[in-house]
């Protein structure tokens, strides 16, 4: 199981991948009353929401990203857009970083897929 320092040594990874891609780190660690994104970054007038999921098991790390977390997450970006409406107008993306022992990937998932018409 991973500790605390893990989880600090996965995003620290993300954030430095990001950068390398053309993104700005925004806000690592937001923390609103419905629970908590790891990383925003921005790169032109896109948004990238990201949740990152490490450990030595990377075929369960996506499974980690359920739908319950997503609706949490949905909830606190609303709450982060509305204290940062700059960023109101920007094409919002969302995406599971997987940190495994073969390393880091980038895995793109639609919020819509877990909420009800």
């Amino acid at each position: 199981m991973e500790g605390p320092k893990d989880w600090k040594l996965y995003e620290e990874k993300v954030a430095k991948a990001l950068t390398r891609k053309g993104f700005k780190v925004l806000v690592r660690n937001y923390r609103g009353r419905f629970g908590e994104i790891d990383l925003l970054a921005e790169k032109g007038n896109k948004l990238l929401v990201v949740e990152v999921k490490g450990g030595k098991r990377a075929e369960f790390l996506l499974q980690r990203v359920d739908c319950r977390k997503v609706k949490r997450m949905l909830l606190t970006l609303q709450e982060w857009l509305g204290e940062n409406p700059s960023y109101e107008s920007f094409e919002i993306f969302f995406v599971a970083a997987l940190v495994g022992p073969d390393g880091l990937a980038f895995v793109p998932f639609s919020p819509d897929d877990c909420v009800e018409p």
